[in-house]
């Protein structure tokens, strides 16, 4: 008897050790925050607007509206309001602009987390979905159209994208290398770490998919190293219709488009033309 109460208590110790060990973990490995803009959009051709939004909570978001100097063909183009992954910032996004923007009718919508680039705070769960929002309404405040914005999320942004769809209007969702949920990943990756079942961060894409009401499409590498592309998979089939899956061969989790080239850009192509 005293041997089991031991051991319980033991257990007991070592499970609070292990979920105070991985809450004070867990913004460090699930954020990458830089500050540093190491490029701008003037230097590489492009014309922006500076965003700078302001969150219910009183942070200040900084990023770049990079619009097309072209003028749009027939309906107004796309908006891609983009949500990036956990590290960098927009600068590091600078360049699939110049790519998306050679090859296809679209403008841009840029913004760095809290605690990102130049804006301010440090970042969170709750945080990043406020920062979407606040980026999003001062879209809407500067005269975007909500029929005009496309979500677009990459990697860590997928979480902020589909948690945006089900706040805010958007005429449709892309989402690159997106994951099941910080649990799913926790598992897939640090299955040795104690107090997964503690954490606090959720982004939980499976669960919340079946309530997004708007046009999907999800690209992911086959030999993403990252994110599981098993993941990727989970989290469309949870999704509703319409939807369309790209699985990009032999791409890794930073390379998709890039590895993707013409196909990626046709299915996206083909997929804005659906929303026109």
């Amino acid at each position: 008897m005293i041997f089991w109460r031991v051991a319980c208590v033991l257990g007991i110790v070592l499970l609070l050790g292990g979920s105070l060990f991985m809450f004070g973990l867990e913004r460090r490995i699930i954020y990458y925050p830089s500050r540093e803009l190491y490029t701008t959009p003037g230097a590489l051709g492009l014309v922006a607007q500076n965003i700078e939004a302001r969150t219910s909570d009183g942070e200040t978001i900084s990023g770049w509206l990079i619009k097309k100097p072209a003028p749009a063909t027939g309906t107004p183009r796309p908006l891609l309001l983009m949500s990036h992954g956990n590290a960098g910032t927009i600068a590091d996004r600078l360049h699939r602009v110049v790519h998306f923007q050679k090859h296809l009718d679209v403008d841009f919508a840029l913004y760095d987390y809290r605690g990102y680039g130049q804006s301010s705070g440090s970042p969170d769960e709750k945080g990043t979905y406020e920062d979407s929002r606040a980026v999003y309404d001062w879209l809407i405040a500067h005269g975007e159209s909500a029929q005009r914005i496309v979500l677009f999320g990459e990697s860590l942004g997928c979480a902020v994208s589909v948690q945006l769809a089900l706040d805010r209007s958007a005429r449709g969702l892309i989402l690159e290398a997106p994951f099941a949920s910080i649990r799913a990943m926790a598992k897939a990756v640090l299955p040795w770490l104690p107090g997964v079942p503690f954490l606090r961060t959720h982004y939980d894409n499976q669960a919340k998919m079946p309530r997004v009401a708007m046009p999907l499409l999800v690209f992911h590498g086959t030999a993403d190293e990252v994110i599981p592309f098993a993941q990727g998979e989970s989290v469309f089939a949870a999704a509703r219709e319409p939807k369309r899956f790209v699985p990009i061969a032999f791409a890794h989790h930073n390379d998709v488009y890039i590895v993707g080239d013409a196909d990626y850009l046709r299915a996206l192509r083909d997929f804005l033309d659906t929303l026109r």
